[in-house]
């Protein structure tokens, strides 16, 4: 057989290459930074990143084309009151917008209704003042959580908040996380703060379990806009205690009761819960967090490559600035606009009691919309769905 004297390249042109790792998730591209001197500053090639950012928008566009948009606010002028609306596309008007009905428990008290973390199997995890409710919209079906008991010491009471909603996916069970908190006067004369209880209900038993203290869970954080449910686990911004205040990211694995915690003090959002903002979502199946400041008037898009790991953040979108407002994000669409509220500076001391103008901010033509509707700030929520007619229980 003849010799063949042409040689193989053992190169791949730089072209070629950035095409193939702009399509891969950013923990891989963490890794093949060693590759060579090229590989390593990929974060802070121009060219590559717009490659990047492209593909991982269009990823996160096609991976919800079967999603609806949920909106659920409340306004003053009907002493806030909490509605939903189911929309068809994403625009906000009568012919898209249409109003759902909460689920019986609901129907006479329908205020500070929130929507805890992210809409599973069509499911939703409601948390209201008088208990935690599941729901389907699209098959009408729900079901009230049991209140179950919560075992401190005579004369304290409890200040009980819930932290996650998710789905185990190795037992196929709904889980709810919630953290109780003692409280009262009494606590002035005790020797020795009672540390919080921690418990995670089962939709197949139909009961709360209390988690040893060998499960050391971070504190959480006020705020609906701060769980999101991906693979199994579900994730929440917390801080390590209630004294240092070291922000972190809670990952806890609904299946094993694994907990671990990312530091997010890469994330440049120190303060943000007093002079900006924090809103952790999903882009595209990772885990993403939004940060803002009111004083630069700049926002930025974080992806997470590992959890656990606290380098592996990466800003991949630095958007602004935006001129004299205060704004807070409220939810992510299914093109990765982003949804927000936004107030004059003169209201910075009465905020919460105000109802905002709602905008949406196109990350692809970096415009604003003004969506011609309000709501109160901290009760506004956008989230995907995808509906579902499944029942709550899931099929055995």
């Amino acid at each position: 057989m003849a010799s063949s004297n042409h040689r193989v390249s053992n190169t791949i042109p730089d072209d070629i290459a950035f095409n193939i790792l702009s399509k891969l998730p950013v923990k891989s591209l963490k890794r093949f930074r060693c590759v060579c001197k090229l590989w390593a500053g990929l974060f802070e090639n121009p060219h590559f990143m717009s490659m990047y950012r492209n593909n991982l928008m269009s990823k996160h566009e096609c991976e919800n084309r079967d999603s609806s948009l949920l909106f659920n606010h409340s306004m003053p002028e009907t002493f806030y009151k909490n509605s939903i609306f189911l929309l068809s596309g994403e625009r906000f008007d009568d012919e898209s917008m249409m109003k759902l009905e909460w689920p019986p428990p609901l129907e006479e008290n329908d205020r500070n209704i929130s929507i805890m973390g992210s809409s599973i199997n069509g499911t939703l995890c409601l948390t209201t003042e008088s208990g935690v409710i599941l729901w389907n919209p699209t098959t009408a079906e729900f079901k009230a959580v049991p209140h179950g008991t919560i075992e401190f010491p005579a004369d304290y009471e409890s200040f009980v908040s819930v932290e996650a909603f998710g789905y185990d996916t190795v037992t196929n069970d709904y889980k709810i996380i919630r953290r109780a908190t003692a409280i009262g006067d009494v606590l002035a004369s005790m020797p020795e703060f009672p540390k919080p209880i921690w418990q995670i209900y089962s939709l197949k038993s139909n009961s709360w379990r209390t988690l040893g203290e060998e499960v050391r869970i971070p504190c959480g954080n006020w705020g609906h806009c701060f769980h999101v449910y991906l693979n199994g686990i579900c994730h929440w911004w917390g801080v390590l205690s209630d004294n240092d205040h070291e922000e972190v990211l809670v990952s806890y694995n609904l299946s094993n009761d694994e907990v671990v915690t990312t530091p997010l003090d890469l994330l440049e959002c120190k303060g943000c819960h007093t002079f900006g903002f924090k809103h952790l979502t999903l882009l595209n199946g990772s885990i993403a967090m939004i940060t803002g400041s009111w004083s630069d008037q700049l926002f930025h898009i974080w992806v997470l490559g590992e959890v656990g790991v606290r380098e592996s953040w990466t800003k991949l979108f630095t958007f602004g600035p935006l001129d004299d407002v205060m704004f807070r994000t409220i939810g992510v669409g299914k093109k990765g606009d982003i949804y927000f509220t936004r107030e004059g500076d003169e209201e910075l001391f009465n905020a919460d009691m105000q109802a905002h103008a709602l905008f949406r901010f196109d990350i692809n033509t970096q415009e604003i919309e003004d969506l011609g509707l309000a709501g109160k700030d901290r009760s506004c929520q956008i989230l995907l769905h995808k509906e579902s007619s499944l029942p709550i229980g899931g099929l055995d």
